[in-house]
């Protein structure tokens, strides 16, 4: 029997995603459009290889494991998480993406803990002890664990279960699955907010776009986007040459610069009490759970980060100062009021 699947005719190509992006980059290419519409040449071109591996990744499905719809909905949403306007909203995808059910089926199924039901003392015995397992799962055992990652092969990971996960079609949607994995420790922007643990027992842990900070000290496009920043064309710098009679007079137009905000969501197991050493699933929910305090959700809505549970990215300071022009607008005041007084007494 073949390893996999022969090929066969796929609709990747005539899909209906596949036409909304391609008329999408017709329109983005059109200067009619790009003209009216702040779409940068990188924008672009990031649209046009996610659509190139989405093919790719389509033609994988329908070799491999027969249009499996698994398969194609995770090539669908790789598409969608790899388009300019949604690529940046989570870092990493694959933390936001952690299985717990996959890890308690790694770990604490009877075939892991020594579970049986047969009769006997041996039996009873292994019993106990794979109660003591689920036990400490439940109370002590942190999930995710020291040695996570989101999406590897292995029994502190939360690959699907190895029991379920054998033939090459589970094998291959899994790596449609984990085709972004590599943007962990890749960061979308150069900022040192995002400079933190996301394995071990933070492989659930992920950040989250709340917004973007202007970045007013930043007037060049290849500098804000070298940093991983987002650059808005000026299209009045294009509406002006259209309505001149000018086309394409202006290499480079004026922009702005504006850096994306983050949310650090810190999943990692925690100890309800303090000094504990228990971080299973209970203490965790238990903790989750005071999380939801109304003076915690105060401390959010007003933008004040919360230690243990959640970190808000605070935009820098960028604010052109005026403080050598008041200093001077003063001295000029002052010495006009003077100037003023000394010409009323000598008026009078």
């Amino acid at each position: 029997m073949p390893a996999y699947c022969p090929a066969i005719k796929t609709s990747c190509k005539s899909s209906s995603i596949v036409k909304s992006v391609q008329k999408l980059i017709t329109q983005l290419e059109s200067d009619d459009i790009t003209d009216f519409i702040p779409v940068t040449s990188k924008e672009l071109n990031m649209t046009k290889k996610a659509l190139r591996l989405y093919l790719s990744e389509c033609s994988t499905c329908a070799r491999h494991t027969a249009n499996d719809h698994i398969c194609l909905s995770a090539a669908i949403e790789n598409l969608q998480r790899r388009i300019p306007m949604f690529a940046k909203n989570v870092y990493p995808w694959k933390n936001y993406d952690w299985n717990y059910s996959n890890h308690i089926s790694n770990n604490y199924t009877p075939k892991y803990t020594g579970a049986t039901i047969r009769p006997s003392i041996m039996g009873l015995y292994n019993n106990v002890k794979a109660l003591n397992k689920v036990f400490n799962g439940l109370i002590s055992d942190p999930i995710p664990n020291k040695n996570s990652r989101a999406g590897k092969y292995n029994r502190d990971s939360d690959h699907p279960s190895f029991e379920e996960c054998k033939d090459h079609r589970c094998i291959t949607t899994q790596r449609i699955k984990n085709a972004m994995s590599d943007n962990i420790y890749n960061p979308p922007t150069t900022d040192k907010f995002l400079k933190k643990k996301l394995d071990g027992e933070y492989s659930s842990s992920y950040f989250v776009k709340i917004g973007s900070c202007p970045r007013h000290d930043i007037s060049s496009q290849k500098i804000c986007e070298s940093r991983g920043y987002s650059w808005t064309p000026n299209v009045m710098d294009n509406i002006m040459n259209k309505l001149s009679g000018k086309k394409n007079v202006v290499k480079n137009s004026s922009g702005s610069c504006n850096q994306p905000r983050y949310l650090f969501i810190d999943n990692s197991p925690k100890a309800f009490l303090n000094g504990s050493n228990m971080k299973g699933i209970l203490p965790s929910l238990a903790n989750d759970i005071a999380a939801l305090a109304p003076d915690k959700f105060l401390a959010a809505a007003m933008g004040n980060s919360m230690s243990g549970n959640f970190d808000i990215q605070q935009c820098p300071d960028t604010r052109e100062s005026f403080s050598n022009y008041n200093n001077k607008t003063n001295t000029l005041s002052i010495v006009c009021i003077i100037l003023l007084i000394l010409l009323y007494c000598a008026y009078y």
